[in-house]
Order: structure tokens, then sequence, then C-alpha cells
């Protein structure tokens, strides 16, 4: 359940499903990204939260970040007091704060010791920065004493998100990711911006995306090597090979796999497919039984198979070029049925599902 959907119905009647369309990203303007809500425009979101999880819905996905001065103390407890009275799943892309300040980290972590729930932090690299390792020291702690926290890292550097969004917008997002405009693309030509352009496009294009370069690589090492770090793709869609986005689309488990697993040997080959398979299916078992059978192969688990090459496994998409298949991924299979063969799409061949929690 997106508490930013929700948020968007209740105080701007946006029917917007998700954060994307087929233009780009949705506009970043409207009440629902700046205003704090009233107390009964927080008792309705509670109302379509409930609904929606009781629909199926397999947690709540905060996009905090993204609202920074909107959402207040109440607003984000009544979402954890939800997800408490489901046993679900909190997602959560923390208050972002100056490089390495893990204020908005202390604050999701007070929230869900308090109120005993399940909780991801969203790519903690990006949000961490140079301070990873306090970050992870905290949640190591608040795991110790009962906690039930977690959290993925991107395999490529770059950010990637709205030229409208609020950091960029509102906030000194030069000193808070520590650049300036010369390492920001525009996603759309790919090109290096600079101050007069940056700003025209954001006034002109508020629905286009950038990918600003400021992780750097020695943040995602440390993370990698906290044992339960998953890797994510940050769940970006392809609607038109013409709306372009970043490589994290088309690359991120090749990149992972052949970049960090194979060639720096972060961690064995075993470890890290644990990361990308069996870990994330044992954290969304929580919010649904289904999972039990993902993630591993076994008798009785679902059929969802990927053979590749581990010794020539790479991602060939770059930033300015997303869509590029990775090389080394020789089949696939959902459910039992081929939908790669020989490194080819299948086409018109969908055997997935959606999952809903039971």
């Amino acid at each position: 359940m997106g508490h930013f959907a929700i948020r968007g119905l209740v105080m701007d009647n946006s029917t917007q499903g998700y954060f994307f369309s087929e233009n780009g990203f949705i506009s970043l303007g409207g009440g629902m990204w700046r205003q704090t809500a009233t107390p009964a425009q927080v008792k309705e979101m509670r109302k379509h939260l409930r609904n929606g999880l009781e629909l199926g819905g397999l947690g709540i996905g905060v996009l905090l970040d993204y609202m920074t001065e909107a959402v207040t103390e109440s607003e984000l407890s009544m979402i954890f007091e939800t997800a408490a009275k489901y046993d679900t799943p909190v997602y959560l892309h923390v208050r972002r704060g100056m490089p390495g300040d893990p204020t908005g980290l202390d604050e999701v972590i007070a929230l869900a010791e308090a109120h005993k729930v399940a909780t991801l932090i969203c790519h903690i690299t990006h949000s961490a920065m140079g301070g990873i390792g306090v970050w992870l020291s905290k949640i190591d702690a608040a795991n110790a004493r009962g906690a039930r926290i977690t959290t993925e890292t991107l395999s490529y550097l770059a950010g990637g998100t709205s030229i409208a969004a609020d950091v960029f917008v509102n906030r000194d997002w030069r000193t808070i990711f520590d650049i300036d405009y010369e390492d920001v693309q525009w996603v759309p030509t790919g090109e290096w911006l600079d101050e007069e352009r940056f700003l025209r496009y954001q006034r002109e294009f508020p629905t286009s995306s950038i990918n600003h370069h400021y992780v750097k690589e020695e943040w995602l090492l440390e993370a990698l090597k906290w044992p339960g770090m998953m890797v994510s793709t940050d769940a970006l869609p392809a609607f038109d090979l013409e709306v372009k986005t970043n490589p994290n689309i088309a690359g991120t488990y090749a990149h992972f796999l052949g970049r960090y697993v194979r060639d720096l040997e972060v961690m064995p080959l075993m470890d890290g497919l644990r990361r990308v398979t069996l870990l994330p299916a044992q954290w969304l078992s929580q919010a649904s039984s289904a999972f039990d059978k993902k993630g591993r192969i076994q008798v009785g688990a679902d059929a969802d198979l990927v053979i590749f090459d581990p010794t020539i496994i790479a991602a060939k998409a770059e930033y300015g070029d997303p869509y590029q298949p990775s090389v080394g991924i020789l089949h696939v299979l959902v459910a039992g049925r081929p939908v790669v063969v020989n490194g080819a799409q299948v086409e018109g061949r969908y055997p997935g599902k959606h999952l809903l929690a039971r």
C-alpha cells in the first residue's frame, strides 16, 4: 500500500496509483507533497490503509524523504500503528539530513521498536552516504533489543529520481549530496547539466528524471559486508523504450553478481545469490505465506528459475542507455514456463501473477 497515493487521494483527490506514468514521474506538486494533514485527513488515510491491507497489501510503503516537511509525527505514528494491527511490514525512505546524519533513521527505529513493526529501510547506502557504518550499527543495536529491522542497497551508484523531488526544489541539495550541477545527468538525453539547464528543465519538464552521481563505491562495499544486506532494483518501471530511466531497471543483479561477487570477491557466489533471492523471500513471508515457496530451489517450491553463467554474467545497462540486456543470463523460467530461452525473451508469454497477503 503506497502511503503517498492514499495521501494524494485524501488531500488532493488524486487517483495516481503509482509513482510513475507512461510519461515518466508523476507531478510532485500539490498539497500531498508539501502540506501537513489535518487530524481528520490522517483518520481518512488510516481507513484507506486498512482497506488496502485487508484486500491483500503486502505492507505499507512510505516516501518520507519526498514529503519531508509535510508528514508529522502523528501521521507517521498512525502508519506504524496500522501496520502493527495487521502485523505487516513498513517499507520506508527515511527523511534525509546532511551527509551521514542518522536523525531520520533514529526516528524510524524508535517507531519500529515502539510498535513492534517489521521495518525495511530503503536503499540505505544512498541515504546514509559516508555514515553507512554508523547507520548499520544502529540497526544492529535495535535488532539486539528485539526489533525487526532490515535494509537493502542498490548496486548502481547514482541516485535516480524526479527533477522536481522535494530535495531538489525546497532544500539545499548540493550540500546534502555533496555535489554540484555538473554531477547531475538529465535522463531523457543523458546529458550532463549546468545550473541554467537544470533550472530550465526543472521548470519546463517537472515530470522528467535525473541521475545524480554522489554515492562512493567504498560506501557500497561497506554496506555489502553487512550479512543481511539485500540488493534491490528500486522498482523502476518500463513503459516505453523511448522513456529512459536509471539502469537499475535492467542491470541490477547482473551488475551485482558480476562486479561485486565475481570480480571484487566481496562475498561467495552462494551468499550473493542469497542476498537477491532467499533473503527477500524470507522477509516478504512476514506478509504472505506465498513467499515460503519463493527464493529457493527445493521440492514444492515455485519453479521461478534463472540459469546464468557466473563466469561471464555482467550488466550492459548504462546511464543514458538503461534497457540493454545483461550478458550471461541464458534461460529464465517463471512458474515453470520458459520466458527467456538462449538469452532471448519469449514474446507474449507472461505467466507471472500478483502475490497478495493471505
